[in-house]
């Protein structure tokens, strides 16, 4: 079972980690730069926790043993901020010490602007998909400043999460209604 949240870092994964596939601010995360960060945040020593029960960043992390576990808790931003975000509503990443069992794939940005496109989509992330839907869309590419540039146009607006103790650890229930207008 997944037990007590902790956020030694507030975006790792076991053992210092932090998750592959996603962003830190606009910057787009590519695999050496994770291994930079991975050092980084095991040297600074930092052990800060959010509240017990509350979000870190838009992410919940949960741990049991070796095993943790990383949810993206939040909607995606709007507007200029969402260049490069993903429809990753919900999906997790899941470690067994530094083993990864459940992973994402990647932004794609390294081999063009259509699997950068596919990456940021819902069914390129560890999360339930409905049809080929992804949980935000996507507008048009457009000019912005002197790159072209897609933003989510449509994010989920209601992401609730909520903590409850058990007699052997919590429970985090989370849903969204990202889907509504394709599916009902």
């Amino acid at each position: 079972r997944v037990g007590r949240v902790l956020a030694d870092e507030p975006v790792g994964l076991g053992e210092a980690r932090v998750p592959a596939t996603e962003h830190v601010g606009d910057v787009e995360v590519a695999p050496p730069l994770v291994e930079v960060l991975d050092h980084a945040l095991a040297q600074t020593g930092s052990r800060a926790r959010p509240e017990e029960g509350k979000l870190a960043m838009g992410f919940a992390r949960m741990t049991a043993g070796r095993t943790t576990i990383i949810l993206d808790a939040a909607a995606p931003p709007r507007g200029s901020v969402s260049a490069n975000a993903h429809a990753s509503t919900l999906a997790m990443e899941m470690t067994s010490g530094r083993r990864p069992m459940f992973v994402n794939c990647g932004s794609g940005v390294t081999f063009g602007p259509d699997w950068r496109r596919a990456g940021r989509a819902t069914p390129s992330h560890s999360t339930l998909g409905i049809e080929g839907y992804s949980s935000s869309r996507l507008g048009p590419p457009r000019k912005i400043g002197p790159r072209t540039r897609e933003l989510f146009e449509e994010v989920p607006s209601d992401v609730p999460c909520e903590w409850h103790r058990t007699d052997d650890g919590q429970k985090l229930e989370v849903a969204h209604n990202g889907w509504r207008k394709t599916t009902g």
